[in-house]
This record gives C-alpha cells, structure tokens and sequence, in this order.
C-alpha cells in the first residue's frame, strides 16, 4: 500500500488591493525623496558657487582671489604704508607680467605691494567685472594698471557670450547685462547654467577634488593654481617653443583677430566700459593707468593702416580725461621667438619685459626706483 505523505500547509501571501497601493506610495515617496535630494546638491552646489566657493565655478578668478585677499590683510595690518597696485586684463598680462621681477625692494619700507590680477579671455567687459569683483569684496587698489586689449576694443558686444560656462555669478551677469545689446540673454545663460552646475562646471570639480588625472589634458583645470605664482603671475611651460609650432599658432592667433581688426573702429559698448571702470576706479581713489602689452611684428602687421594711430588717439583721449597715463610697449619686442603666438610672451620673455616695465614706465608712475632685481 503506497504511503501518503503530507506536506505542511503553505499560506501564501495575498496581495491585496490595499497593499499593492502601499507599495506604489512608497515607491513614489522613495522616488520624490531621490529628486528632492537631488534638487537640494544642485541647489547646495549653486549656492556654494556663487557665495564661498568661486574657484569652483571660475578657478582663475577664485585662486588669484584667494591669494590677493591674504596679501592685502597682510598688507594693511603689517604694512600700511606700502601701496596697493593691482593689474586687470586679459591672458596676455596673465602670461607677460610678473610682478616679482618688475625690482622692486621689498625690504624698502613703502615698497608697492603689486598684484597680477588679469584673467585670460577677458576683453573690457570682463576687465570690469574684475574691477568690481575687487571692489565688491573690500580690495580697493591705490593704482590700477588696466590692460587695454586692442582688438577687443572694435567688438560689438561684451565678453558675457564669450566666457566659459558658469563662471560668473548672478550679481557679475546683472552688472555686465546693461552693456549688452540683448540683457536678458545674458540672465537667461546664467540661471541655465546655474540650474545644470554639476555638468556645466564638471571639469573644475574634478580637478578640485582631485581627480585631474581622470580628464584629458585639454579638460584639466588644475594648471590654473598649479602654475600660478605668489603674486599673480602665471608663466607660461616651456620657457621656449618649437619655430614650426610657433608660425602655426601666430596665424591662427592673427586669423582668429582678424574679423575685429577689418575696419577697426572702437565700439560704442566697449567704450562706455572702459569709461565706466575708469571712472568706478576714480571713485574710490585708485589712481590707474592704461597699458598695451607687446606684440610680435607679424602680429603687428595684420593691423590694418591706421588703425594702430586710431587706437593711440583713443587712449591720449582717455588719459587726458581721467589723468591716466599710457604705457604703449606693443613694439617693444621685435623677436617672434619671444611669444607663443605672436601676442603671449613666454616665461623668460615675460621677466625681462616686466623688469623694462618696472624700470621705465611703472616705477615712474609710483614714484619708485627699482633695483632691477628679482
């Protein structure tokens, strides 16, 4: 007789109708908690960049910044007497001028305490936004030297298209947005590129966080603090440049200024910047003065003729009304092996400049005598 074997009863579980909505709602609520979170790191990251962290959404401002500020506490507690110079401009001061070689004594008492803040990219309209960037935040110069960019000064509209993504804040874009043919434009690229920080600025984050080693060379953004020096400068490496390379980069440095060079005129907008700064400069005492850094002489030939005599006129101008001098040292150097491209110097190139600088049209302007050391 075969056996019977029973087996213990199984109570399988229901699935009801009410349990099946509990699960939907706690899917949904696990759902909104992931996007709530997620909103709250953009919105953290967003307000990180605009507030305490600006080196993250503009590593070549925020790291100059954070030196500057230190230099200037030091300066007004431990010495006061000694004058605060500040230079604003674009990559071609950013690369040329360095001032630890302009010899001045810094054992001298009332020795000026001189600072390379220039910014690559800049034209006028983001020269300004550095002029308020140092006034917003307290640092008010005794003399500001003010790169003049020539070929910037015909362009139609300011820098804000031209600038990397993210890298101003909400209060920079409202004080650069009137300069602009189209200002809501200008509001509308920051609150999309604030609303998507995470992306926009993910190379900085990066290389903030250490991970530099995980992007291409050309996405690394850590050169911006790596390379920079005590006082503002950045030299550009190597100190010298293959001749090949070099002829390649000067005429696609010349092509890529050319559209602005054909008939040159100084553009309304950008003149109304460069009076706005100069005149904010004046308002808190900073005497300034105006500066043309060197040009090779292929670059200096794609000016077309007269434009170089318009430029100059342009600046007598402007240094007669604000009491501004000008220190045109675009032919100083007649060596196409000095720069990269026909408009940026090249380390060494860069020293001996800023110590002729120092010596001939600087040091003047203060009322300083240079060593000619470093």
């Amino acid at each position: 007789m075969p056996l019977a074997l029973r087996l213990p009863a199984v109570r399988l579980p229901r699935f009801t109708a009410a349990r099946a909505a509990g699960r939907r709602s706690k899917s949904r609520a696990t759902v909104a908690w992931g996007a709530a979170a997620v909103v709250a790191a953009a919105a953290g990251l967003g307000v990180a960049v605009e507030t305490t962290r600006p080196h993250w959404r503009d590593p070549e401002f925020g790291h100059r910044l954070k030196q500057l500020q230190t230099l200037d506490r030091w300066r007004r507690h431990a010495a006061p007497d000694r004058p605060l110079v500040v230079l604003v401009g674009s990559s071609r001061p950013a690369l040329g001028f360095s001032p630890a070689h302009l010899g001045f004594d810094q054992t001298v008492p009332g020795a000026p305490v001189v600072y390379n803040f220039a910014h690559s990219g800049y034209g006028p309209g983001g020269v300004l936004v550095s002029v308020r960037r140092l006034l917003d935040r307290g640092i008010v110069p005794d003399r500001l030297l003010v790169e003049i960019h020539p070929p910037a000064l015909s362009a139609a509209e300011v820098d804000y298209p031209l600038r990397p993504e993210g890298s101003f804040s909400l209060s920079e874009v409202r004080h650069l947005a009137p300069y602009s043919e189209r200002p809501g434009r200008a509001l509308g690229a920051w609150a999309a590129d604030r609303a998507r920080s995470w992306y926009t600025l993910r190379h900085s984050l990066l290389s903030h966080a250490g991970l530099a080693d995980w992007l291409p060379q050309p996405l690394r953004k850590d050169f911006l603090w790596e390379s920079l020096q005590p006082l503002g400068w950045m030299p550009y490496s190597p100190a010298s440049y293959p001749a090949g390379r070099r002829t390649a980069a000067t005429a696609r440095a010349v092509a890529d200024h050319a559209p602005f060079l054909a008939d040159f005129r100084v553009a309304p907008a950008q003149d109304r910047v460069i009076r706005d700064l100069l005149a904010a400069a004046a308002g808190v005492g900073a005497k300034p003065a105006l500066l043309l850094m060197p040009e090779s002489p292929e670059f200096r030939a794609a000016y077309p003729p007269g434009s170089r005599d318009l430029i100059r006129d342009y600046l007598a101008g402007l240094s007669r009304e604000y009491a501004a001098p000008v220190f045109d040292t675009s032919e100083w150097i007649d060596d196409e092996a000095a720069f990269l491209d026909g408009h940026h110097l090249l380390g060494p190139a860069a020293e001996a400049f800023s110590r002729r600088l120092g010596r001939e049209c600087v040091g003047p302007w203060l009322g300083v005598v240079p060593h000619g050391g470093n």
